[in-house]
């Protein structure tokens, strides 16, 4: 059973930006009678970009990526981050597509599900940044397992 996840967008005035909370894990909510703040954060926020960059609603650094894909994931970037999205032949194999994410152990996830079939080219530290994560988890699997886990 999949369940349907709900989400609240709102300004945070401590920190003067936009966050995002999981309505099902609020307690003790309340109305509270204050003026509202950040109305102006709100007059260009485009939900559905935010959504599409926003991998599991969990936040990062928001980054422009360019990545190489396997000619069979165009109907999964697309219905990852919409139909606009720009797709450029490079051989008969593969294509190249820019996106923004929001770049986090989320977001490096999904990829880790496409395995080879993807590659960030671009920016390099975020590339860095997924070959230190895959790498990790690759060490983590290379520990001798006892009947109690890893030593």
């Amino acid at each position: 059973m999949n369940a349907t996840l709900h989400y609240l967008v709102a300004y945070e005035d401590a920190t003067d930006s936009i966050k995002h909370y999981r309505v099902d894990k609020m307690l003790n909510m309340h109305q509270v009678d204050m003026a509202r703040a950040g109305r102006k954060n709100f007059e260009d926020f485009d939900l559905a970009m935010f959504s599409k960059k926003t991998f599991g609603m969990f936040s990062g650094t928001d980054e422009r990526i360019r990545l190489k894909c396997s000619n069979d994931l165009v109907g999964v970037i697309i219905d990852r981050f919409g139909k606009d999205v720009m797709i450029m032949s490079v051989d008969d194999q593969h294509f190249l597509t820019h996106a923004n994410v929001t770049v986090s152990p989320q977001f490096f996830g999904w990829l880790a599900a496409l395995g080879t079939t993807v590659e960030i080219i671009s920016p390099t530290h975020v590339r860095e940044s997924y070959r230190t994560y895959i790498n990790k988890i690759a060490e983590h699997y290379n520990q001798t397992l006892d009947h109690d886990g890893p030593k």
